[in-house]
């Protein structure tokens, strides 16, 4: 005799529904559409919310023959969708289908996140999961049942709106790569992509959550600060960690390296106990 599991049962999906559709109501969000009302009418459970005129992004790269968008203009609509989701993920709301065509862009620009149909909320900011999300972009969590939904879920699901919107390629699908891992860096389809976005988004599409970015915040971080950041932390770490052999030679030198420059020789002539700064380029 099989049993029904309870998240199947129209009861369990009427409560669900009641719920989410009380945090809906209750967003106030710039780039969040607003819920005014939530009713039945028969078998059929409604949301009231405000209408967002504009395309989604799905539709402007198709009017764009599927190239690559420009990197500065995505980032811009993609911060904006951060912002909300940051907020979602501070109620405890997993979007869980974040993909351009669930994101509108008004004609003044303004991004919308829009299409909670397969949100779900957790009051300890998890929630089992069972099968959904879009293919190429639902993470590997999603397809498994008794997966683990959390925000590093909807992370994997922006990296991957990223990849699609810089590249014209949807990238491919986390049970796909279970097997055979083959993604195509970013920059191999589109070089004009800037080298810490491509890692963003790999760092994004990783298919172990542990090694994502652990929350929309760093996510966001990480987008909208250059290289140098990180190469200047690394190389202030490189000097705590040598700090015997930089107290022994006196020397706390931090040597700025470019692109033309030769590292080798540049490594070979530092002084023991210096850091390199390394600027952003090809090496």
């Amino acid at each position: 005799k099989r049993t029904i599991p309870a998240i199947y049962t129209r009861r369990y999906a009427t409560d669900q529904f009641k719920t989410e559709a009380r945090l809906l109501h209750n967003f106030q969000h710039p780039n969040l559409p607003r819920v005014s009302d939530y009713f039945a009418e028969g078998d059929c459970l409604y949301l009231a919310m405000e209408l967002i005129e504009g395309q989604n992004l799905d539709q402007i790269l198709l009017a764009n023959d599927d190239q690559p968008l420009p990197e500065d203009e995505v980032l811009n609509w993609l911060y904006q969708v951060m912002d909300a989701l940051s907020y979602c993920h501070s109620q405890k709301i997993f979007h869980r289908d974040i993909k351009p065509a669930n994101i509108i862009l008004t004609p003044q620009g303004k991004a919308y996140l829009v299409d909670f149909g397969i949100a779900r909320f957790s009051n300890e900011g998890r929630v089992t999961n069972f099968l959904g999300g879009t293919p190429g972009f639902r993470a590997i969590e999603q397809i498994s049942l008794g997966g683990v939904v959390d925000a590093r879920t909807d992370i994997y699901s922006l990296g991957a709106t990223l990849y699609l919107l810089l590249t014209g390629q949807v990238p491919e699908d986390a049970l796909d790569r279970v097997l055979v891992d083959q993604l195509d860096r970013p920059r191999h389809l589109n070089p004009s992509i800037s080298p810490r976005v491509e890692a963003a988004i790999l760092r994004c599409l990783q298919l172990n959550p542990d090694l994502r970015f652990p929350d929309i915040e760093q996510t966001r971080f990480y987008l909208t600060h250059s290289n140098d950041y990180f190469v200047v932390r690394r190389a202030i770490l490189q000097i705590l960690t040598q700090f015997p052999l930089i107290s022994r030679h006196k020397s706390e030198t931090i040597i700025e390296v470019f692109p033309n420059n030769s590292l080798k020789d540049i490594v070979d002539a530092a002084p023991n106990g210096s850091a390199l700064f390394l600027h952003s380029g090809d090496y």
